[in-house]
């Protein structure tokens, strides 16, 4: 199904994109015969220019639900037969992420929290903050 729903993302993104270009491209009639056959259908290439973005968009959507809603663990059996738990790559990458989004978040409150304190004058406070923060993510900062 993944599959079918990234071939679709392509496909649409690119028919859209094919037909993008020959709307911009309806003004250079005079210069390139063969686009004689856009001529009085302007409106209609739009449309299905839109169309086939709004299809691009449902099926890259799709994808994303479709690929949240994996599991995060699976049961495989050991090598003595036993069922253990493992992590899928999908439940470890959103663990991941979810991971750094939480990681960032904080140094961010730091950061900011640092530079309320720099600007009111508390150097020391100021320079904790910015040291909290760097401890959680090290930046030049």
């Amino acid at each position: 199904m993944i599959r079918v729903l990234i071939v679709l993302t392509y496909l649409f993104g690119g028919l859209a994109a094919l037909f993008g270009l020959l709307l911009g491209f309806s003004s250079e009639l005079e210069k390139y015969p063969i686009f004689k056959m856009v001529e009085g259908k302007k409106i209609y290439l739009f449309v299905v220019t839109a169309v086939c973005i709004l299809f691009n968009r449902l099926a890259a959507a799709s994808k994303e639900v479709i690929l949240n809603k994996r599991p995060k663990m699976e049961q495989v059996q050991g090598p003595h037969g036993e069922l253990v738990q493992k992590a899928t790559l999908t439940g470890f990458a959103k663990e991941l992420e979810e991971g750094v989004t939480k990681l960032k978040s904080e140094a961010e409150d730091y950061f900011n929290s640092a530079e309320r304190d720099y600007a009111a004058g508390l150097y020391w406070d100021a320079a904790n903050n910015y040291e909290k923060s760097i401890n959680i993510i090290p930046t030049m900062s």
